[in-house]
């Protein structure tokens, strides 16, 4: 039988089961409980804070493109190059062609 065909037969499976989906029904009952008693706990006025973050947000969605440009401006100083991708596609075909013409064998991520 095909991975797939497993896949199918075993998502199903558990799909139907009573057990499994108290145990997935608890945890999201547990974490909107949560959720709430951080928003009291954390926030004397959650609406506000909502509002204010959407405020901050839709700020910075206005100024996205400077701020674009001021990143790359920035970035380019210290020595990094910037690629410019119209799409994901695009993006991820620099990204191959870096990884080949370097020969790279293992690949970072890190949030500075």
């Amino acid at each position: 039988m095909n991975e797939l065909k497993i896949f199918l037969k075993s998502s199903k499976t558990k799909a139907h089961d009573d057990s499994h989906r108290l145990k997935i029904l608890k945890a999201v009952t547990t974490y909107d409980s949560q959720v709430d008693q951080m928003k009291t706990f954390q926030f004397n006025d959650w609406e506000s804070a909502r509002k204010y973050a959407a405020s901050i947000k839709e700020e910075v969605l206005d100024q996205w493109p400077d701020l674009l440009e001021e990143f790359e401006e920035k970035i380019t100083r210290r020595g990094a190059k910037v690629w410019w991708a119209r799409d994901q596609k695009e993006a991820l075909r620099y990204f191959k062609e870096i990884v080949d013409q370097h020969k790279a064998k293992k690949i970072v991520k890190s949030v500075i």
